[in-house]
């Protein structure tokens, strides 16, 4: 099992999905690489290591081969090859957590997270039929928080998840192949 065939490409409106390449690590880097992005996702270290991104993208694909893991660059229609973000999905039965994203600063207030979560939720439920997703968000990321809330996503609890300044809340959230379809419809109507 290659990471190429599980991560298929899927496109949306403005966005193509594919699976993340090591030659992507230098975009990667030069996005993420940002204290406005890497605050408030646990466990990245800061300053962000020169080599962080080409480390993660190996550390990723290794991890796609041995478990089932979706590992998507998202990338403009009209620049292909740039990647702006990553969405990548887990199923362990060690880890609850299924979903992490990021968009590139530069990109952020446009929707392109709500769109590329929505493809790839339906990649997820239509496809792989999966049953739920549980995804967590720090309590005080607005941004990602209303991706949740506009794809179908309803919290569920409250723990702590360890990120740059420490044991932080955390919210955790469910979504199910009917909380999408009812988002969906949402979305639709916009």
């Amino acid at each position: 099992m290659s990471p190429t065939t599980l991560t298929p490409t899927l496109a949306s409106t403005r966005l193509i999905l594919r699976s993340v390449a090591l030659d992507d690590a230098p975009a990667m880097q030069q996005h993420f690489a940002n204290w406005e992005i890497i605050k408030d996702i646990g466990g990245i270290p800061w300053p962000y290591p020169k080599n962080g991104s080409l480390d993660y993208i190996e550390r990723r694909l290794k991890d796609s081969t041995q478990q089932e893991l979706y590992f998507w660059g998202i990338f403009w229609h009209q620049e292909p090859r740039a990647l702006i973000g990553v969405i990548e999905y887990k199923f362990a039965k060690d880890d609850p957590e299924n979903r992490g994203f990021w968009i590139a600063q530069d990109y952020w207030g446009q929707g392109l997270m709500t769109e590329a979560v929505g493809v790839t939720q339906d990649y997820v439920f239509d496809v792989l039929q999966k049953p739920r997703l549980c995804v967590t968000t720090r309590s005080t990321n607005l941004a990602s928080k209303a991706v949740k809330d506009k794809t179908g996503a309803y919290k569920i609890g409250v723990n702590t998840g360890q990120y740059q300044d420490g044991e932080q809340p955390q919210d955790i959230w469910e979504i199910t192949p009917h909380s999408w379809a009812a988002a969906k419809s949402k979305l639709k109507q916009r």
